[in-house]
């Protein structure tokens, strides 16, 4: 009822009182009880020393163990049990376990496993872009994948690859994060880095419903698509629909073009900034049976 409300003092430094407060834990707090089933809760990954990819979590339901198959045809290889810089290896771990574990290539951080549901992580919004200043000795599709591998590990940097000029892009918070960032890739990759003066990161969206027709028709190759373009609210992202009969075009054709308006970051007309807030709708399409292949629609 919040009645009463045990104290504990003491020092961690000088070892004081440390006794006494897990004993008070141990006798008040009740212990949780885990569902049968597996489940584990995902909240960050790393890499060691030698370059292996460290999924941590948490499980919360079942057991995990060695050669477990716990994300498509992922397998655990190795469960390690940190306790600072130093793990020990363990082949099963229960419910209520805190490890982290190799062999998982494609996890995320906030990502739910088994039973599980993935948690959305809110993040704060970069407001600065910084061009990445590479050495002479070193081109940007050589450390871009590099690049790649801090994102996984720091969920709150943002990258982007400018395919016309061959630069790298890095949304950030400000210049701390620079520091910090280029102190890692140092460390990590033995490049030495810098960033420009870096810019306010704009965003673009519509006022209004707008219709667009993209039409391809070169040798042996045919295609149409006619999207219905709608703002949406504050915050919303994009958000990708159908609204086309499949006596006009085929409900496979539908879910390609869907698949492909979500694989790029769409830009705005004014400022050439990211696209948001924005509703695509496919509304018509073409294709032809004998001349359209899937990648004429992209």
């Amino acid at each position: 009822d919040r009645q009463i409300f045990p104290c504990y003092f003491g020092s961690a430094l000088k070892n004081q009182g440390v006794d006494t407060l897990l004993h008070g834990l141990e006798k008040w707090m009740r212990a949780k009880e885990y569902n049968p089933e597996f489940g584990a809760k995902i909240y960050k990954i790393t890499r060691d020393d030698n370059g292996n990819r460290l999924t941590h979590l948490k499980v919360t339901g079942g057991t995990l163990s060695v050669k477990d198959c716990i994300f498509k045809d992922e397998k655990v290889h190795q469960i390690r049990v940190y306790h600072g810089e130093k793990y020990e290896t363990c082949q099963t771990v229960d419910a209520g376990a805190i490890c982290a574990v190799t062999g998982l290539i494609n996890t995320y951080a906030g990502q739910g496993l088994g039973i599980e549901q993935d948690t959305g992580m809110k993040l704060y919004a970069p407001i600065m872009t910084y061009r990445l200043l590479l050495p002479k000795d070193v081109s940007a599709r050589q450390i871009y994948p590099n690049m790649k591998q801090l994102v996984e590990e720091m969920p709150e940097l943002s990258l982007e690859w400018n395919e016309n000029t061959e630069m790298i892009h890095v949304s950030l918070m400000g210049q701390v994060q620079t520091e910090i960032l280029t102190e890692l890739i140092k460390r990590r990759f033995g490049y030495v880095l810098d960033f420009d003066m870096g810019s306010i990161t704009y965003m673009e969206t519509i006022k209004a419903p707008v219709i667009g027709v993209g039409h391809f028709e070169p040798l042996r190759h045919y295609a149409e698509v006619h999207l219905l373009l709608e703002p949406q609210d504050a915050g919303s992202g994009i958000v990708v629909d159908s609204n086309c009969s499949v006596d006009v075009l085929d409900k496979n054709w539908q879910r390609l073009i869907m698949t492909h308006l979500l694989e790029k970051s769409h830009v705005g007309v004014l400022t050439g900034s990211k696209l948001t807030d924005v509703r695509i709708t496919v509304i018509n399409g073409r294709a032809h049976q004998k001349h359209t292949e899937g990648g004429d629609f992209r």
